[in-house]
This record gives structure tokens, C-alpha cells and sequence, in this order.
């Protein structure tokens, strides 16, 4: 296995104390948690170069639905020198058949361009934060890697290799825990290691020697001081200190791959004749909230069909009824669509047919880039259909 390297010239010109750098964070939990930004804003001093930083947070948030906020806009008509930017954990939400994987980059560049288009009015550097994969998802590194090196070349700014960092961690230092107890977001330790990786970035200082035990005025979830408290961000011992230090300083920027959509494989069919289609069939899917059992109540009338989608959730937490949107026949067997008109959602199930069995593969289309999903069903027959003579 190889990988391929994009060059970066890490830090933009000398320290200096003359003047504090302003640094704006626009992103969510991995920003915030554990005031990391706080933690460059005391390692940038102690390599002697003075910071002031500000943040915008909202958890859960992508840089999409960051940019609508008037707080946010108006931050940007401050003057900034740095403005770093930390896309959601999955590049928004994305799931196939109730698995989780990664969004198409496409929409985090969407949003990177315009809040670097806001960044760039004040001649504001770029950085932009290259997150990690999640500790059940090691996997996601590459697909993250490609996102932000591809996100820097065209806009021009410089990705900050933090993913990296905790890629070199988790595979050379398994028994250094970088991750909170819920697998995504980060311990101190590893709030510790981004905000090296981003001093390192920013101001071209090796972390190395650098200190290890920080403490100062906290931020709350909005990216705000809590002012009146003073906390500990972290302690760390020396050798995981080293360890980390030495790993931000090393972490270069990898190009990854492109994340592929899991595509569900159509099986062969036919067009229904006459009345076989009509009927209950009875199936389970995994593409919702929670696995629910489907019945699909069907109707045909020439090339149209008609129907009934009902759901209930395997916890019994929820139910629906919907008549189907659309229905039409093909060669395979049909094609129907489901609509929401309070989100706009619409569900496209392209199914095959036989005699004793439903195939389909179905695709959401949420209106939003910050969502996709989609999944696959079998359904068989409420009765089976007696032998055509």
C-alpha cells in the first residue's frame, strides 16, 4: 500500500509578540470540547507568539448550516488573520441500510467555499481542519484525508493534518486513549494533540518542548467564554506528552480516496402481468430511525400502479401510513416514490420483480446536503400468488 503526499508549507511566517494573531474557529464538538481552542491560544504563548481566539460552535453542526447563522456573519466583518474551519465528523449524515459512513465531499466543499469566501474579504488565512475517523471507524480516515486535501487545493488554503496525527497515534501508540468514552469525540489528550498539530500549522513552531499541563478560562458549547472560572484543559504525563508532540509535529498531509456510496445490487426481474402484483407484501427494512417491518399494499392499472406503505418499528416507537407518491411499471417491475411535504423528503424505491419475491433498492433525496442515506428491502407475498395457467 502507498500514499501519495500533498506538499504544504506548514506556518506562515515567523513568530512575533509584536502584535496578537486573531484566530477565529467556526465548527462543532471536536472544536470545543475540552476549550481546545483555548489550548492553542497557550501553546502559541509559550512558543512566544501571543493569540487572541474566538470560536463558533454548535454541536453536531457542518460548516453548511454554520454559515446561515447571522452571529457568524457578523464575526466576519471583524478583522481576522486565521480563520480555521472543522467540517462535521461524517461530512454530514450518511447511512446505508442504517450504517454509518461518510457523506460526499461535495458538500463539505460547498460550505468551506463559502465561509472561505467570507474569511478571504479580510485577507484572513485559511486553515482548515482535517479531522479524524471515529474508533469504529478507523476506515473513514482516507475518505477524510481526500475531503480536506481536496477541499485545500481549491480554495487555496492550508489543511491543518490533524487526522494524521491521530492515525499515527492510534497505530504506533494503541495504549494512548485519544478518544472520550464515546468513541467520537475527543479525550483532553486528544484536544491536546489537534491544538499542537494547528499551533504547528498556523505559526510553523514545532509543539515539541512545548507544555504539557495547561489550564486557563473555559468555553462553553457556543464557543464562549465561561468567564469568572478557571479549569485545567490537561495534564498529561511526560512520555504521552513526547508522544503526541513528536506525532504533530510529523503529521503530513495525505490526498486519500474518494469515499464510494454503497450501491445495492438490483436484482433481476420482470414486468408484473396482469394482476400478480396486487396485494399485501410483507417485508423489513433498516433505512429509517430504527429497523421497522413494512407492508406495501400494491395495485396495478396498465403501465400505473398504485398503493400503500405502511411501517412499524421493531421497538414500537413510531408507525406510518403513506399512499405512494408515484408508481409505474418497467421492464425490471417498477419504480415508486414517497414523499414528506413537511421536510420535502423524497424516497425513490426501484424494485424488481418475480412471482414470490420483492427485491428493491430505495435512496433518499432529503433536500439538504447535510443528509443522505439509503438501503436496500426483500418483500414476499402476504399469500403467495397461485401458478399462472
Amino acid at each position: 500500500m502507498y500514499r501519495l503526499f500533498l506538499c504544504v508549507v506548514l506556518g506562515f511566517g515567523s513568530l512575533s509578540a509584536a502584535e496578537p494573531a486573531r484566530v477565529l474557529f467556526v465548527g462543532n464538538s471536536y472544536t470545543y470540547f475540552h476549550s481546545m481552542p483555548r489550548m492553542v491560544k497557550e501553546l502559541a504563548k509559550a512558543a512566544g507568539q501571543e493569540v487572541e481566539v474566538r470560536a463558533f460552535t454548535r454541536g453536531g453542526a457542518t460548516l453548511l448550516e454554520l454559515e446561515l447563522h447571522p452571529e457568524l456573519r457578523a464575526l466576519f466583518t471583524e478583522k481576522w488573520d486565521y480563520v480555521v474551519l472543522q467540517e462535521h465528523s461524517t461530512l454530514g449524515f450518511s447511512t446505508w441500510n442504517g450504517e454509518l459512513n461518510i457523506n460526499d465531499p461535495a458538500y463539505f466543499l460547498q460550505g468551506a467555499r463559502l465561509l472561505a469566501q467570507r474569511a478571504k474579504l479580510s485577507n484572513a488565512k485559511v486553515i482548515l481542519f482535517s479531522t479524524w475517523g471515529r474508533k469504529a471507524h478507523p476506515e473513514f480516515q482516507p475518505f477524510l484525508d481526500y475531503a480536506y486535501a481536496s477541499a485545500g487545493r481549491e480554495l487555496n488554503a492550508t489543511v491543518a493534518p490533524v487526522g494524521q496525527a491521530w492515525a499515527s497515534i492510534r497505530e504506533q501508540q494503541p495504549g494512548i486513549d485519544l478518544f472520550d468514552r464515546d468513541g467520537t469525540h475527543p479525550s483532553p489528550r486528544g484536544s491536546y494533540l489537534s491544538a499542537c498539530v494547528l499551533v504547528r500549522t498556523m505559526f510553523g513552531h514545532p509543539c515539541t518542548g512545548l507544555p504539557i499541563t495547561l489550564r486557563g478560562i473555559p468555553l462553553n458549547v457556543l464557543g464562549q467564554r465561561e468567564e469568572g472560572r478557571d479549569v485545567e484543559y490537561v495534564n498529561l504525563k511526560p512520555e504521552v506528552g513526547a508522544a503526541l508532540q513528536q506525532a504533530a509535529d510529523q503529521a503530513e498531509v495525505v490526498l486519500g480516496v474518494y469515499p464510494p456510496w454503497p450501491n445495492g445490487t438490483l436484482s433481476s426481474g420482470r414486468r408484473p402481468r396482469g394482476d400478480e402484483m396486487n396485494g399485501r407484501w410483507r417485508g423489513r427494512v433498516f433505512f429509517y430511525g430504527s429497523p421497522a417491518s413494512f407492508e406495501l399494499e400494491l395495485k396495478a392499472d396498465g403501465d400505473q400502479c398504485a398503493g400503500i406503505w405502511r411501517l412499524n418499528s421493531d421497538n414500537g416507537s413510531w408507525s406510518s401510513m403513506r399512499r405512494l407518491t408515484t408508481c409505474r411499471l418497467n421492464e425490471q417491475g417498477f419504480v415508486f416514490t414517497l414523499s414528506d411535504p413537511v421536510s420535502g423528503t423524497v424516497e425513490r424505491h426501484t424494485v424488481a420483480f418475480t412471482e414470490r419475491e420483492l427485491t428493491a433498492v430505495t435512496s433518499f433525496d432529503f433536500r439538504t446536503a447535510s443528509h443522505r442515506s439509503g438501503g436496500t428491502w426483500t418483500a414476499r407475498p402476504e399469500t403467495p400468488p397461485r401458478s399462472a395457467r
